[in-house]
């Protein structure tokens, strides 16, 4: 079985590589991002945690504890991308090539993604320049809002085009509506916001 191993990100000029199960769906309609999958063999994920433990426990780890936090790992990415995206995690036509690093090494992986970057089919367009500054406006208002210990918004969506920011979802009262509005506004780059947010209040209890 073979499955995912690894997240590197790398970017040289206006050119961009993601490497990881997020980013691809995320920018799959950008054309000067190369959406890269990693994979390697389970025995050797198993042994590099062995050897190198995770970012929370650091190596070395016995191999049974490798082998709980691999299959962990792999139960937690999969159910947050079919959340988040409603995708199949290891879907291979998600991304644009899939490198097996149980064959080949990091330094050779890491050269062969620069390569690629320089390339002029990933040449970055003024249309795709401007769809991925969207992106990142709708994600920082997104973020801001979602760290407003203030309020609380069911189902959150925002977006963005040139600094006109929309936002929908779901509040309580007319009050969260104001903030919500205001705190997008003190986002850098949101000029305008599009408050489309619904009024739900919650269903009375003890009738």
């Amino acid at each position: 079985t073979m499955v995912r191993c690894a997240v590197y990100g790398l970017a040289r000029d206006d050119n961009a590589v993601i490497v990881g199960l997020g980013g691809a769906p995320m920018l799959r309609d950008l054309n000067h991002v190369l959406k890269v999958l990693t994979i390697a063999p389970m025995d050797t994920r198993i042994d590099r945690v062995c050897s190198f433990g995770t970012i929370e426990r650091p190596g070395p780890i016995d191999r049974d504890q490798a082998i709980r936090l691999v299959r962990r790992s792999d139960r937690q990415r999969e159910g947050y991308l079919q959340y988040m995206f409603n995708i199949e995690w290891l879907d291979a036509q998600l991304h644009d090539m899939v490198v097996n690093t149980g064959l080949l090494s990091m330094d050779t992986v890491v050269d062969l993604l620069a390569h690629l970057a320089q390339r002029p089919e990933l040449a970055a367009t003024a249309e795709s320049r401007d769809r991925l500054e969207n992106l990142a406006l709708a994600s920082r208002v997104e973020a801001a809002l979602v760290n407003n210990a203030g309020i609380w918004i069911h189902g959150l969506r925002v977006t963005a085009e040139r600094g006109r920011v929309t936002i929908t979802g779901e509040v309580i009262t007319d009050d969260d509506r104001d903030v919500a509005e205001e705190t997008a506004l003190t986002v850098e780059g949101a000029r305008e916001v599009a408050n489309e947010l619904r009024i739900q209040p919650p269903p009375l209890t003890g009738m």
